[in-house]
């Protein structure tokens, strides 16, 4: 039971650290997107 337990935690930690990273790219992405379109008109 204490193992399910822990692999649970660490697989919903691992999902969580990906979900962040994404979010984090597609946020940046996004930001210099607006930037460049900004710079060419």
């Amino acid at each position: 039971m204490k193992k399910n337990l822990i692999s649970s935690m660490e697989f919903f930690t691992l999902i969580a650290s990906l979900h962040n990273l994404i979010h984090n790219v597609l946020i940046h992405n996004n930001v210099s997107r607006r930037n460049n379109d900004r710079l060419k008109n």
